[in-house]
């Protein structure tokens, strides 16, 4: 069987480093720890923030390259900022979304169309 780094454990290691880089590190986003990381098989999706339980959710059946994973939980990440900021935008994605996603996509040099 072929490792895999999208595990819960493996997504809470990229949380923690990701919240004290930019533009995150502007925020107080709860540690780690605080967050249910889980790993789905949906195809319908690649990644969710559920508010009700403070989850990331990313999917083994549509995320199987770290490039993509690491798309997909900056993605979530802007959800989760925006929801304890109490943005009231936080679940769509509008103004204050593409604010956000523009500058992560800027310092990690990512296509903001594509993430």
């Amino acid at each position: 069987m072929k490792p895999t780094i999208l595990t819960p454990e493996y997504l809470a290691i990229l949380y923690t480093a990701f919240k004290q880089m930019p533009p995150f590190h502007e925020y107080t986003l709860p540690p780690a720890s605080k967050i249910k990381f889980i790993v789905t098989k949906s195809k319908a999706r690649y990644g969710r923030f559920d508010p009700d339980v403070l989850g990331i959710e990313i999917s083994s059946a549509s995320c199987g390259h770290f490039t993509t994973i690491q798309a997909v939980l900056l993605h979530e990440m802007v959800h989760l900022t925006l929801f304890l900021t109490k943005d009231p935008g936080w679940a769509r994605h509008g103004t204050s979304f593409w604010k956000l996603k523009h500058k992560y996509a800027a310092f990690y040099n990512l296509d903001p169309k594509a993430i």
